[in-house]
């Protein structure tokens, strides 16, 4: 993120509002009846949908039909009933809350959507200000043919811009930007049952600044591909679906409003802000949605998003030559986005949501991504075709029950058909004893393929238990409904092997007892590390799972000792280590300790502890400072727990950063430990970039953020 220094903002009038146009009540009606002409026609000539075609039987004729099922409502098939399985995204396609997916809800189904945004952040844009901002989107959408769908969406915002007054102040506290509006549509091609491609076709229409009709110099548009993957549509059906848009927005907003190069920079930034002035870039979204509608009462759908933004072109020049060089060409912007769907009546949808800023891009490349975003939303669906949808699936239409199986099948009765996989690799179990607990029924067990199908059982809800002595017991309920076969897939996490016994005595040179510290780390980077402190005796004992582990063993005065361990499964051991006296460090001298304050919570360094760029080794100015730290621990034996925090600015991969951090603030552990404190008094932790202390949005912030900081628990 970045932002604008704070340059002396006046409380002076600046620019007029962008106001909602007069002809849009015109633009919205003529869009209507261009949709409603197509739906008209093609009314009446669509057949019925296709169901689900049954295997063929030589005697189908003849016997009487299977009854039919309503759809589960994340199934997706032509025979859906709820119209609000496609939900409306912000602005107005069928998807999640910003990408979209390639597939089209049922034909002649309108979609009202009514999302609203807020921002409240300190900070953010200037130095020292408070901005609130609250934007509202109203949607419409419509599918007039199988594999086309038609949107348009009204978008308006205001901000509110609070920061001391000092003179230099050109824009107004509250900017208005109300009646952008956007047409456009998308188009499907489904290639399989559970994979279709698609493309989206936008044009952004711009209210003027101060007028009351559309800009054309700043009208932009928007080309892109779709792509969604049905995990729930394969052959070991996983509930989820994953989705990925990528295309190209050419945007011309900055033809909205001129700026004097001797405009006040803070009020520059505030402005271009508020009225979502930008630049034409690239855009990639991944989105990925659950589908828990088989495990709870109501249509829960979990909601991830990953965006980013790639400014193409040449920056923007107001800011060229009045900010550092460092935070002008940056082209990057990317967020992710989280939140929740849930339908609680048919054709109504809830969505909530927030975005999350990861990177923004610089001052030539478009506005600050903000920290977070809060996201609400409200979707309705209507099929007017749907009483003609559900006469059409009565009684002589074939469903997906064969014949054969609907003669044998008792139509008071269910069946629970089945599949147990392994929960890393998805691989079939064989010999998984599938119970029925509170029911006098024989258990079952799965087959090679890791199926079963359970006899039959009255409707309601029936638990399942499955059982393996290699995989973690796993019960689950599922609803049984009469003349159906319910669907389950079920995932067994493998069982953890039994722990191995340790045991180690530690001595000093001359085999005496030592009363050292012990600690075992995993070779994961997940890996909590395990305090073993010595008895009397100098003995540790306990049992660990099987594995390499990395042994270290301290104590004051003598060299740290450091070496590999596997514990075999079914192979206990026992080390005896004798460690060698190291050389006794000198104190400080007790005026260098006025460097470090002790707090009821904290040490405070009155230095930076500073590291080469990139690397996790102290420079030399630091050592000294450490070497305080640790005379300040050794003369306060009471403070017992201090956790060394690792703390990055947010540039780089968030992965990269975590890593980093932790490397450091275990340089920085070892080296207390070499200068005699006890290392279970230690403890190091990277935060990466999750901490900050300022917004990352200048060189001299995320200098402040680079930080290790001192915590007493």
């Amino acid at each position: 993120m970045h932002s604008a220094p704070p340059l002396g903002p006046a409380s002076a009038p600046g620019v007029p509002a962008r106001p909602l146009p007069l002809p849009l009540l015109l633009a919205i009606g003529l869009l209507t009846a261009l949709l409603s002409l197509p739906g008209r026609s093609a009314r009446a000539a669509e057949p019925a949908p296709p169901p689900r075609a049954a295997a063929a039987q030589p005697d189908a004729a003849a016997q009487p039909a299977a009854p039919t099922r309503e759809a589960a409502p994340d199934e997706g098939v032509p025979g859906e009933r709820d119209p609000a399985d496609r939900a409306s995204t912000i602005g107005g396609l069928s998807g999640l809350v910003r990408v979209v997916s390639a597939g089209l809800g049922m034909t002649h189904t309108f979609r009202l959507g009514l999302h609203t945004e807020l921002l409240q952040r300190s900070g953010f844009l200037v130095a020292g200000d408070r901005h609130v901002r609250l934007v509202g989107t109203l949607s419409l959408a419509y599918t007039p043919w199988r594999h086309l769908e038609l949107f348009a969406n009204l978008r308006s915002q205001a901000n509110h811009n609070q920061r001391a007054d000092s003179g230099d102040r050109r824009d107004p506290a509250v900017i208005f930007a109300l009646g952008d509006l956007t047409l456009g549509g998308k188009v499907e091609l489904p290639l399989q049952p559970y994979f279709a491609v698609g493309g989206q076709l936008e044009l952004n229409l711009l209210n003027a600044v101060g007028g009351v009709f559309y800009k054309g110099a700043a009208t932009g548009f928007y080309l892109g591909t779709l792509t969604s993957l049905h995990l729930d549509a394969l052959r070991y059906a996983i509930p989820a679906r994953l989705h990925a848009n990528l295309g190209f927005r050419l945007d011309r907003s900055d033809n909205l409003r001129s700026f004097a190069p001797n405009y006040d920079l803070a009020s520059l930034q505030v402005e271009k802000f508020a009225l979502g002035i930008n630049r034409s870039r690239l855009q990639l979204k991944l989105g990925a949605e659950g589908l828990l509608g088989r495990w709870t009462r109501i249509d829960l759908r979990p909601l991830l998003e990953w965006g980013l933004d790639l400014g193409t072109g040449s920056a923007d020049g107001s800011f060229a030559g009045r900010v550092p060089a460092g935070e002008f060409g940056g082209r990057v912007a990317s967020w992710l986005t989280v939140g929740a769907r849930v339908r609680p009546l048919r054709g109504l949808s809830l969505t909530v949501a927030s975005d999350l800023g990861i990177t923004s891009p610089g001052f030539g490349y478009g506005p600050p991504v903000p920290v977070w975003n809060l996201i609400a939303g409200l979707g309705f669906a209507y099929d007017p075709l749907l009483p003609l949808r559900q006469r059409s699936q009565g009684p002589c239409t074939p469903t997906s029950i064969p014949v054969a199986a609907a003669r044998a099948t008792d139509p008071a009765l269910g069946r629970i058909q089945g599949k147990v996989v392994h929960a890393d690799t998805l691989r079939p179990i064989e010999g998984v004893v599938v119970g029925f607990p509170g029911r006098d029924l024989t258990n079952l067990s799965t087959g090679a393929d890791g199926s079963f199908l359970s006899p039959a059982l009255p409707p309601g809800i029936a638990p399942v238990l499955f059982r393996h002595h290699a995989y973690v017991a796993t019960q689950t309920r599922v609803t049984v409904a009469a003349g159906a076969t319910a669907k389950l897939h079920v995932m067994l996490q493998p069982a953890l092997p039994q722990p191995v016994a340790f045991a180690a005595r530690i001595t000093d040179p001359d085999g005496k007892p030592l009363a050292a510290f012990v600690e075992l780390k995993g070779l994961k980077e997940s890996a909590t590390p395990i305090a073993l402190p010595c008895d009397a005796a100098g003995a540790v004992a306990t049992e660990l799972q099987p594995g390499d582990y990395t042994l270290s063993v301290t104590a004051p005065g003598y060299v740290r000792v450091q070496r590999a361990l596997r514990l075999n499964p079914g192979a206990p051991q026992q080390l005896i280590l004798a460690l060698e006296r190291g050389a006794v460090l000198k104190p400080v001298a007790a005026a260098s300790r006025d460097l470090v304050q002790l707090t009821a919570n904290a040490l405070l360094l009155r230095r930076k502890i500073h590291f080469s760029s990139g690397k996790a080794s102290p420079r030399g100015d630091a050592l000294r400072m450490l070497d305080v730290v640790a005379d300040v621990l050794l003369a306060n034996p009471q403070l017992t727990h201090v956790e060394i925090q690792g703390h990055t600015d947010s540039n780089g991969p968030a992965a990269a950063n975590q890593r980093l951090s932790q490397a450091r603030a275990d340089a920085i552990r070892e080296h207390l430990i070499q200068r005699g404190v006890a290392a279970e008094r230690l403890t190091a932790r990277g935060y990466g970039a999750e901490r900050p202390t300022q917004p990352n949005l200048s060189a001299q912030n995320r200098e402040a953020n680079r930080r290790v900081e001192f915590h007493l628990k």
